[in-house]
């Protein structure tokens, strides 16, 4: 894994990955000062020139399934971390009573 030091923050390169139309790089920035992370999510099509339209149907349509399968993939992050908040809560309060 790349990773970059600044004063304050780290990035590190966790994926990327590319293909004829598309690359995607997954990174984990993290605030040196308390340990905070977050994943950020870069995607990009290639063959979009600045200022153009995407030469093809097909690799912008590949391009919008890629975004779509990450937010998906961000959606169910959140669902799995809000339902296991829930279940650790519920489990304090059984312990308490």
């Amino acid at each position: 894994m790349e990773k970059l030091r600044l004063s304050e923050h780290s990035l590190t390169l966790l994926s990327s990955t590319s293909s004829k139309h598309q690359a995607t790089m997954i990174f984990q920035l993290k605030q040196n000062s308390n340990g905070e992370r977050r994943t950020v999510y870069h995607l990009g099509l290639l063959d979009w020139e600045s200022g153009g339209v995407p030469p093809s149907e097909e690799s912008f349509l590949g391009f919008m399934d890629a975004v779509n399968s990450v937010r998906r993939h961000l959606e169910n992050e959140q669902l799995k971390d809000a339902t296991s908040e829930v279940t650790s809560e519920s489990k304090k309060n059984r312990n308490y009573q």
